[in-house]
């Protein structure tokens, strides 16, 4: 099975002065002031406030939580104040310092639907689902039109494996904000999962449509028609993924799965060469595959090269070893079968398997004696292939 991602829309509002809505925030640095009419503007919290989201617009969000505090500390009634500090504090991971002040801007505000939002996002993030669940729904009572509140609450619904809600989230976000990609690639996920291949790929067609050029939309739609062993379509979509980004190895990985399921050998080791060359890591995760075909190809050069990059990897992967001791065996190349086969007794001294080809292998190089103790160790582990045979 493929890795799949997530797109997580966990994100926070941050109210800026004046403002009411989650909207973006961009403000201009104000020049330095003279010391004076700094000195005291120091005692107007919505001077601070304002000099806090500066800060934080900078990225300088120890900076912003002084300036926020400061604000707090002449005005304790301040509910944006305590929101945007939590955003701040959320922005540096501290989600429990975060919780607090959203908190209290709850207990200021009781209707204050951004504050019940973010509190939700900073649960989101220390896994505590069924609490930000509870506090996007509030933040839903509040101000129904959000649809980014229903689409993080189909986040949270996911994570639960609740996948119906969450879907029901997603569309309801969809309805709201039409035009957003973001809920379609998260419902068209979600579809996949619930094994939906369909659904999957009508939303991540519409994505497509809102987007041609959403990379992760043409690899996920390409993995639904994979699972519908619709291998042309699915070939289709990898390949216009490696278009918009030729060094996307998981595309060319996915596509050689493709081509192997239709039989075209030599472009699907052409693609899982190019994906190992991109990500080297990618080996493990296609071996099986990769090595089949090249075995399809009677490369055995390649199909040992490919063995011996697993066990680079893996070195106690005892079938692997076993595996290249059988490539080795049909090369002829018995003393490194023997080898092989030898390892792999090593690290798994009841390998019946093992003892029956080294069995094998000693016998074409003579050593009946040696074949016969494996052959008769082999049978005592319940392979009485060989024993039998040399018993005759």
């Amino acid at each position: 099975m493929r890795q799949k991602y997530y797109r997580l829309s966990v994100v926070l509002c941050l109210l800026a002065f004046g403002l009411s809505a989650c909207s973006s925030h961009v403000k201009e640095v104000k020049t330095d002031m003279q010391q004076q009419t700094k000195q005291a503007e120091r005692q107007d919290p919505d001077k601070l406030f304002e000099e806090a989201d500066n800060a934080a617009d900078r990225g300088d969000f120890q900076g912003a939580i002084n300036l926020y505090s400061q604000a707090i500390v002449i005005n304790p009634k301040y509910a944006v104040a305590y929101n945007n500090r939590g955003f701040t504090y959320s922005k540096l991971q501290n989600y429990d310092r975060a919780i607090e002040d959203f908190r209290q801007v709850i207990a200021l505000d009781p209707k204050f639907a951004v504050a019940y939002y973010n509190r939700g996002v900073a649960y989101y993030k220390l896994e505590y689902y069924d609490l930000a669940i509870a506090d996007f729904t509030q933040a839903i009572e509040l101000d129904p039109k959000e649809a980014l509140y229903y689409n993080n609450r189909g986040d949270a619904y996911y994570k639960v494996q609740y996948y119906s809600q969450a879907t029901e989230n997603y569309t309801q976000a969809i309805e709201l904000d039409p035009k957003n990609t973001l809920y379609y690639y998260n419902r068209g996920l979600v579809y996949y999962f619930m094994q939906n291949y369909n659904q999957a790929i009508k939303d991540y067609t519409k994505l497509i449509e809102l987007d041609p050029k959403d990379v992760e939309a043409y690899n996920a739609r390409g993995e639904a028609y994979y699972q519908l062993k619709n291998y042309d379509q699915a070939i289709d979509d990898y390949a216009q993924v490696i278009a918009l980004d030729p060094k996307n190895a998981e595309a060319y990985n996915n596509r050689a799965d493709a081509y192997k399921e239709l039989g075209y050998y030599k472009k699907a080791r052409q693609d899982y060469e190019q994906a190992i060359g991109l990500d080297p890591k990618i080996a493990k995760a296609s071996d099986s595959n990769r090595i089949f075909v090249y075995d399809k190809l009677q490369k055995h050069y390649e199909v040992i090269v490919n063995y011996t990059r697993v066990i680079g990897l893996h070195s106690k992967d005892v079938k692997a070893y076993n595996a290249r001791g059988n490539v080795y065996f049909d090369q002829k190349n018995y003393d490194e079968a023997v080898a092989d086969f030898t390892k792999a007794i090593e690290l798994d001294p009841k390998y019946g398997e093992a003892y029956y080809n080294r069995g094998k292998a000693y016998y074409e190089l003579k050593n009946y004696d040696q074949a016969k103790k494996d052959a008769k160790k082999a049978c005592d582990l319940g392979d009485c292939r060989l024993w039998n045979r040399l018993n005759r």
